[in-house]
């Protein structure tokens, strides 16, 4: 897994996007690469509109925040679009070229080089096959993400992420859904064996972020 910005790092710190690219581990075939814009406001980002070849999505993540009574649950939503390349690219407009409708004039210069970010690759495995039943009828999708410095010890752990997803359909949009979702990520949260609600999520430890 990499992520690509300019020097200053301003596609993701000033125009709120990520470019990050992933392929399975031992290949050397095609890139899948992700372009996405994440915002706290969810107005932002259903207001964009870029698109790739394989289309695009719409999705609400949510993070854990210390408070002075434990924690609470912070929304980000983002919009993502997934493409395929053989190169790594060299400029942000290479990158971008692959996307259509996309608002430039938010956006750094085209001609601004990239450059891996921090000079950070992860290692990345997934495990997946587990299922968290949240009513009768809706079952939410969930893997477990390890994070590890690729050429490195892979059992040195460097981030971690669990992950529970499920689509918005009529049978999901119900507050009762809504509400067992959110006590299974409380009681998961109230678990100091299982998670760090003041850790730090992938992208801000790729960028590091306090």
């Amino acid at each position: 897994m990499r992520f690509y910005d300019t020097d200053e790092h301003s596609l993701y710190r000033q125009a709120g996007f990520i470019l990050r690219h992933r392929r399975p581990l031992r290949s050397d075939g095609k890139w899948n690469v992700t372009l996405k814009f994440r915002n706290s406001d969810w107005v932002r980002a259903s207001a964009q509109a870029f698109v790739s070849d394989g289309g695009a999505k719409f999705e609400e993540d949510v993070k854990a925040r210390p408070t002075e009574n434990g924690f609470q649950f912070v929304p980000l939503f983002s919009r993502s679009a997934d493409a395929a390349t053989n190169r790594l690219p060299t400029t942000l407009g290479e990158a971008l070229s692959r996307y259509t409708d996309l608002r430039e004039h938010e956006l750094p210069d085209a001609s601004a080089d990239l450059k891996l970010v921090r000079g950070f690759e992860a290692r990345e495995e997934v495990f997946e096959g587990m299922e968290l039943r949240v009513s009768g009828r809706v079952e939410a999708e969930c893997a477990l993400i390890i994070w590890s410095r690729s050429g490195g010890d892979p059992e040195e752990t460097v981030a971690a992420e669990f992950s529970a997803r499920y689509e918005l359909k009529r049978e999901s949009r119900s507050s009762n859904v809504a509400t067992r979702t959110w006590s299974a990520f409380t009681a998961l949260c109230a678990n100091p064996d299982w998670a760090e609600p003041g850790g730090k999520t992938k992208t801000s430890f790729v960028y590091d972020e306090a």
